[in-house]
């Protein structure tokens, strides 16, 4: 396999260099990634780095060993802050992931009932936002593509909102009632590509990992998911103004006491848009409607699951596989002490650290919520 390694590149305006010697591991921090943030230190700044590392500059980040690697975070700065001792002056360097960046993207439109339906689908809205977006980004950096964007079937009818971070809008637009072939996962890859597809199930290709390959293995079984206290924003009025509706399940609220969620349900005002009603009348409807969704999703109080935290000698496969590590993927993992035979568990987060102790890779892992509406 050979020795860990580890490289930086990075590209600016005013710096295009690969960072690998300059960066700091003989500490406890080193250089960290998770799914959507990094973190590193460039040593003795005076001599190259000062005043050309840049925010929104681009960082890529590989990791492996001796005989091959592979990228394990692609992103940008968006924090830079000095680091001084009687030693050397040092830049610590924080960045976050390509998709984080669509929260910065604030976009409106409106798909009225009845024009253009074939464009109304969540996958042809997804690539006219793409468009936008790519009109807005500045010269110096890569237009996203929608090569691997799935088509979806579901045509949505109407369909609006004003200003919205586009996040918000992508994350809305993944849920089974948006796309009609089920929840689908998104993220941005190393070539600006936006991957937008069905979340992943087992199949006969899901590799299998054993708890006995990690160095670390924490599996715990518990409901995590009681929401027993709901508000619901149902969208907006003719006027622009927020609608709010709640629920509570106070049976629920005296065993556990209050756990509350915020939830954002725009389609609720979106059937009223061209209904022939008043605007005190189109409010009226929504807060009904959208109490009445809270009333039954806080009776949905969640299934015992399993929940694994885990760590390893540094990979960014799998254990004993060679797939790469991807969040929101699917694994099979066995635990003789746990549970028999093997649970299908999602990939929620992979954080990589690279530091004096050498190269350790933890992974998040849980079993999907099986009662819990998806929203």
């Amino acid at each position: 396999m050979g020795y860990p390694q580890f490289s930086v590149e990075y590209s600016g305006t005013l710096l295009d260099t690969n960072l690998t010697n300059s960066v700091v591991i003989n500490s406890r921090d080193g250089l960290k990634t998770t799914v959507g943030v990094a973190d590193f230190q460039i040593q003795n700044i005076d001599d190259d780095y000062t005043g050309k590392v840049k925010i929104d500059d681009s960082v890529d980040i590989y990791m492996g060993y001796a005989t091959g690697s592979a990228c394990i975070f692609s992103g940008f700065v968006n924090e830079l802050s000095d680091q001084c001792d009687f030693k050397q002056r040092n830049m610590k360097v924080s960045c976050v992931n390509k998709m984080e960046r669509l929260l910065s993207h604030l976009d409106s439109k409106d798909y009225p009932s009845g024009t253009g339906l074939s464009n109304q689908t969540a996958s042809a809205i997804l690539g006219n936002i793409i468009t936008r977006i790519n009109g807005d980004i500045q010269n110096d950096e890569p237009d996203i593509t929608t090569t691997n964007v799935t088509t979806t079937i579901a045509v949505i009818t109407p369909y609006a909102y004003n200003y919205r971070p586009v996040m918000e809008i992508l994350r809305e637009l993944s849920a089974p009632e948006k796309t009609g072939n089920g929840q689908f996962i998104y993220y941005i890859d190393k070539s600006n590509d936006l991957h937008f597809k069905p979340r992943p199930v087992t199949s006969a290709t899901t590799p299998t990992i054993d708890e006995y390959n990690f160095t670390e293995f924490r599996a715990t079984y518990s409901i995590f998911d009681v929401i027993n206290a709901v508000i619901v924003n149902c969208g907006t009025d003719d006027n622009g103004a927020s609608v709010l509706a709640m629920g509570v399940n106070f049976s629920s609220v005296t065993e556990v006491g209050f756990r509350w969620k915020y939830i954002v349900k725009n389609e609720i005002g979106d059937s009223y848009r061209n209904a022939n009603l008043t605007n005190a009348e189109k409010r009226t409807k929504m807060r009904s409607d959208g109490e009445s969704w809270a009333e039954s999703y806080t009776k949905l109080l969640g299934e015992p699951r399993w929940k694994v935290i885990a760590t390893m000698k540094g990979n960014y496969n799998y254990p004993g596989t060679t797939t790469q590590m991807i969040t929101g993927e699917v694994v099979k993992m066995t635990s003789s002490s746990n549970w028999s035979g093997t649970k299908a568990l999602r990939v929620m987060d992979i954080q990589q650290n690279f530091n004096f102790n050498g190269w350790m890779t933890g992974l998040k892992l849980e079993e999907d919520d099986k009662t819990k509406l998806i929203i």
